[in-house]
């Protein structure tokens, strides 16, 4: 039933997709053909990489989304097997993840008029450490002892907070960046 409700969400993202109306001009084409395409991937590649301040920015990127996609990997296995957490844990623990991001791009504008991109990436990042290690230490017990779902679902939820809130700082800072 889950699977289902998910598949009929794609369904209805796609139709409201399909009819929203677009008006982006479509970019000029390049006199260089097709080689260009690879050319200007090249030189912006290049210019990120060489760029003081994106380029920690995207290695920081890279490193995110492997530890990221270990933890998707192993975090349902891990919540079942070593926490004994159940469906209703894990779905509530993932239902916060969600949450969290929701709030977190909520957050957006509220923060971004206060701190600058800096402090909100670098603020979220702290978060996210505090978040993956509630998580990895949750078997220890000491702060999860007795109320594993709960207590990480909170973490996650928090942990969603912090990755919305790191890819529109980074997002910003990009954009802040780009003509440097």
């Amino acid at each position: 039933m889950a699977v289902l409700v998910d598949a009929v969400s794609y369904l209805v993202s796609g139709v409201l997709i399909a009819v929203t109306p677009i008006d982006d001009p479509a970019p000029e084409r390049s006199a260089r053909g097709v080689s260009s395409v690879v050319t200007e991937l090249r030189e912006g590649l290049r210019w990120v990489y060489r760029h003081p301040t994106l380029r920690p920015l995207a290695l920081g990127g890279h490193a995110w989304f492997l530890f990221n996609a270990v933890l998707g990997t192993v975090y349902i296995p891990f919540a079942l097997r070593e926490l004994g957490m159940g469906a209703i844990g894990l779905g509530v623990t993932l239902t916060l993840a969600g949450v969290g991001g929701f709030v977190g791009s909520s957050l957006w504008g509220w923060l971004g008029r206060r701190l600058s991109p800096v402090r909100i990436l670098a603020g979220a990042r702290l978060l996210e450490a505090a978040g993956f290690a509630v998580v990895a230490g949750a078997p220890l017990g000491g702060l999860l002892a007795d109320a594993a779902a709960p207590r990480l679902a909170l973490w996650v939820g928090v942990l969603g907070v912090a990755v919305s809130a790191v890819a529109l700082a980074a997002s910003g800072f990009r954009h802040a960046n780009h003509d440097d």
